[in-house]
């Protein structure tokens, strides 16, 4: 499918909607930001992340298909009015971190085929358009929930604006979605939160903290520059989930303690050991996902050429 003449409409001129603007420059026809934030969508015009400005009125009257790039807690309502006035032809795709909710509230929209229910795996501790990357989604997944409620015609312009991105489509079913990015996403987010947390409460001891902390507390805290303004939101909407694994982190820093307090060095080492092979494990999934990606686009190529 060709985007060359189509027009992209970008709701929430942030890190994930600047991204996208960036990524697709010169993919699509015309890339318009919408945003009440007017700093922001003037910095994505400024820094070629958007080509204009237009209202949500706008977008609905003018634009072929429509990302919506905001926090969680206002995607719903925004797409709901969406649906509400846009053309058959219009596709809407959101990029939220949760996925039950608003699959959710849109099941019963008379106009549920135009919608793509997407999640890009892919993000930085940046906030905003300073943190926009042309690259950002390249080499992640992009996980569409419920294909069987989008029509065929959104699904192939869903699927043909994630691969200019260069990230793979795959499904997932909403519930086993926010299940499993509670624990591998939101659950990494509120463990940096927590530790950067505990050193606020020793620093009135320790102030010389600051001066011995290196990688890593750097790599350990990365994830805590984000503002709540975009967590507590997602938080809220995975719930249950995030209060199961906060459980479970609580259950193994508790074995942790226990075995330490005990000095039994078997149980720690075995502690250990299972961490680092969990992280092999991610580290060479990751490593073939890289190496089948590169082998797509060597092909790809030669073929072009």
């Amino acid at each position: 499918m060709d985007l060359s003449k189509k027009s992209l409409a970008i709701v929430g001129t942030g890190q994930m909607g600047c991204s996208i603007g960036l990524g697709l420059h010169g993919k699509v026809g015309l890339v318009a930001g919408v945003d009440t934030n007017k700093n922001s969508v003037e910095q994505a015009i400024q820094q070629g992340m958007v080509d204009v400005e237009w209202s949500l009125h706008d977008a609905i009257a003018y634009a072929n298909i429509i990302v919506v790039a905001t926090p969680v807690d206002v995607a719903i309502p925004i797409i709901t009015e969406i649906l509400d006035y846009v053309d058959e032809r219009t596709v809407v795709i959101d990029l939220g971190s949760t996925k039950a909710s608003i699959c959710s509230a849109l099941k019963n929209h008379i106009n549920r085929k135009n919608f793509v229910a997407a999640h890009p795996m892919a993000g930085s501790s940046v906030k905003g358009p300073d943190g926009a990357d042309a690259d950002l989604f390249a080499g992640c997944k992009t996980y569409i929930c419920q294909p069987q409620r989008s029509s065929s015609y959104a699904l192939k312009v869903a699927h043909e604006l994630f691969h200019q991105l260069s990230s793979k489509v795959e499904y997932i079913e909403p519930l086993q979605h926010d299940r499993l990015v509670g624990l591998v996403s939101h659950l990494p987010q509120l463990v940096a939160y927590s530790l950067c947390n505990v050193v606020k409460s020793v620093n009135h001891e320790n102030p010389e903290w600051e001066n011995i902390a290196s990688t890593g507390f750097d790599s350990a805290s990365r994830l805590a520059k984000s503002p709540a303004s975009m967590w507590l939101p997602i938080v809220n909407q995975n719930k249950q989930n995030v209060l199961s694994n906060l459980g479970l982190m609580i259950a193994e820093l508790q074995k942790l303690e226990q075995s330490i307090a005990a000095s039994n060095q078997s149980a720690v080492t075995d502690f250990i050991d299972s961490a680092v092979d969990i992280r092999e494990q991610f580290e060479e999934s990751r490593k073939q996902l890289k190496a089948k990606d590169n082998g797509k686009r060597k092909s790809s190529s030669i073929a072009a050429a």
